[in-house]
């Protein structure tokens, strides 16, 4: 590979790689490594290196856990590929927001599904950092064109600026709570002739008269630049290069493509811009908007801070009746001079044509003599040597579609080249065109549980190390160590009350002869219908039966080690603890939580009546959703 270049696009200025060295810490961190690190002996004075592939679990999450544990991981996905246990772990560090190194060096489709499995994204990486902004914001750099022992420190220098980024709170208003999952990627082709900054977001928009997926895409900006523009001047003379050659290279178009394609759906163009301009000195400004929304709640209307509204909402059943909207905003701005704009579309692909001006075609070419031609950059303007374009589509996709889907950023142009030369006594010469273009392809995983209607949540058990609900191959339900990476364990309340896997699609339900939790093809049955009354989750079959643990299996129907008493419900919110000591029992003080008004004391039997709540009936959900 070549030599490290300045490929982040961007990324950094030499004050800010400056400042961040300055604020590198002084303690030794942590590198987590999965495989073997480009250059064994690299010098890394800031990281302990720690292979955690084979590390204990219990272990392995004790650090993970440790917010002093480790600023890095560095995975290489070949050499773990078919470690399990090693993807699961390395999935965790993604998801816990500490960055991860990708060494990928080749691409197969095995690989890149692994990829796309781990971080929701894939594409023909060399090494990439994946940064995870929140539960649905990623942020992806490519690094190409660097040797192996040089992209480790390149690579602290990146992770030291993502550390001090990573300091400052989000704002309330970025906590939105939508089915949304949005990638920015840094990106530049090997030969630096096209260089861009991509933001997709992929949006889940669902009402009761339709359910569908958007995919946005911005380029900001996509710059294409010519590896040759101006004039080459010969011979000896005064600027002369020494050499039989005048030539004179001026791009004649500019081209730029947004592409989405998936498999067995078409993909529909919704919006786009920029639009056509027949203009040849123009500048551009517009902002797109598109409105979406998705039945639920926030749960605002308990009452209650954000945190306790959210849960609230994840408990209660999906409805398309009641509608969140949410507004999605693309700003683009630029200047064009000497080139006009055309926008064409060709099926799932948009490109967006720069032709010159005609009259300006021969520009470098002052004018020709009988010997060699008199050439000039006089009139040659800055578009003339690179052009850059933000551009945006939004394409719709069915809101069932969970397959993947291929977004490609193209760039290229037409260059016009003219040469002459002698040939003995006579000067030879050339007029021809060289095409360019190049593409970035990016495959998204659109079965993510951020994209689902309903909350996607993990059920966890509040008794012991608290385990959480998986689905086992034989359709029977049991706990296991909670893996937000393990689909079997990822269930969303439908608009009818039931839990649907999200891996078999299949719903929770309640084998009446024995009380066993098994899986089921989903239909309106009492047997599949829960209720949350506080933290505990109750059978519509019989509303006395509760989901309880039993070390790993769950039960609804009690045994002799299990109590159930007929707690009241929280009047003002069933989804609220019923009084204040809750889960001990009542006292003869506590009061009855109301987040809307007064909570008043509650009724001195109670007192006598009620005891505390056994922990093996209690659960709790843990939440992916974006800004949750």
């Amino acid at each position: 590979m070549k030599k490290h270049k300045a490929i982040f696009a961007g990324l950094f200025v030499l004050g800010v790689m400056a400042n961040a060295v300055a604020a590198s810490s002084t303690t030794s961190d942590t590198l987590m490594i999965f495989g073997e690190l480009p250059d064994a002996h690299v010098a890394l004075p800031r990281y302990q290196a720690l292979s955690v592939a084979a590390m204990p679990e219990k272990e392995f999450k004790e650090r993970l856990a440790d917010d002093k544990f480790s600023s890095l991981a560095y995975l290489d996905i070949a050499a773990v590929k078919d470690d399990e246990a090693a993807i699961e772990k390395a999935t965790a560090i993604f998801r816990s927001g500490k960055p991860v190194l990708l060494k990928m060096g080749y691409q197969t489709t095995e690989l890149a599904k692994t990829v796309s499995g781990i971080f929701g994204i894939s594409s023909a990486f060399d090494y990439a950092l994946f940064h995870r902004v929140s539960n649905s914001e990623i942020n992806v750099y490519r690094l190409e064109g660097y040797q192996d022992e040089a992209v480790l420190e390149a690579v602290l220098l990146l992770v030291t600026e993502l550390q001090a980024q990573g300091s400052y709170p989000r704002e309330e208003g970025e906590f939105i709570g939508l089915p949304k999952l949005t990638y920015n990627i840094n990106l530049q082709s090997p030969n630096q002739e096209m260089t861009s900054v991509v933001n997709i977001d992929v949006i889940r928009s669902a009402e009761r008269s339709q359910d569908k997926k958007f995919v946005s895409i911005k380029t900001s900006p996509t710059t294409t630049r010519s590896t040759k523009n101006g004039i080459t001047i010969g011979g000896s003379g005064p600027g002369g290069s020494g050499e039989n050659l005048w030539g004179a290279y001026l791009p004649h178009a500019y081209r730029f493509t947004h592409q989405l394609t998936a498999e067995q759906v078409v993909p529909v163009l919704v919006n786009s811009a920029p639009a056509s301009d027949s203009r040849t000195d123009f500048n551009y400004s517009e902002t797109k908007t598109n409105g979406f929304s998705i039945g639920g709640t926030l749960g605002s209307e308990f009452g209650g801070t954000k945190a306790e509204n959210i849960t609230y909402a994840a408990k209660s059943p999906f409805n398309v009746n009641f509608g969140l909207s949410y507004s999605h905003s693309k700003t683009m701005s630029y200047a064009f001079q000497d080139y006009s704009l055309i926008a064409a579309q060709n099926g799932s692909k948009l490109t967006w044509n720069a032709p010159i001006d005609p009259k300006l075609k021969a520009v470098l070419v002052d004018r020709l003599t009988a010997g060699m031609p008199i050439l000039t950059e006089a009139r040659m303007t800055p578009m003339m040597r690179s052009a850059s374009l933000e551009s945006y589509t939004l394409w719709e996709l069915p809101g069932t579609y969970t397959g993947a889907a291929t977004v490609s950023i193209g760039g290229g142009y037409d260059l016009n080249r003219r040469e002459w030369w002698w040939d003995r006594t006579q000067v030879r010469s050339l007029h021809v065109t060289d095409v360019y273009d190049a593409a970035e392809q990016y495959t998204l995983d659109l079965n993510s549980p951020f994209l689902t209607r309903e909350m996607t949540v993990l059920i966890r058990s509040a008794d012991g190390v608290g385990k959480c609900m998986s689905e086992n191959a034989n359709s029977g339900v049991s706990l296991e160590s909670c893996a937000a990476s393990n689909v079997n364990q990822l269930w969303g309340l439908d608009s009818e009350n039931r839990y649907v896997n999200r891996a078999s699609n299949r719903c929770l339900s309640v084998r009446e002869t024995d009380g066993a939790l098994i899986t089921d093809s989903c239909a309106l049955d009492n047997r599949q219908q829960w209720e949350w009354q506080a933290d505990r989750i109750h059978s519509l079959y019989n509303r006395d039966w509760r989901l309880y643990a039993d070390d790993t299996r769950l039960k609804v129907i009690p045994d002799d080690s299990m109590h159930f008493q007929d707690t009241p419900k929280n009047v003002f919110n069933p989804l609220n603890i019923p009084w204040a000591s809750y889960p001990r029992a009542p006292s003869i003080h506590d009061v009855m939580p109301n987040h809307l008004g007064p909570s008043p004391q509650i009724s001195p039997e109670w007192v006598d009546r009620y005891q505390g709540v056994d922990t093996r009936q209690r659960w709790r959900i843990e939440i992916l959703r974006d800004g949750i």
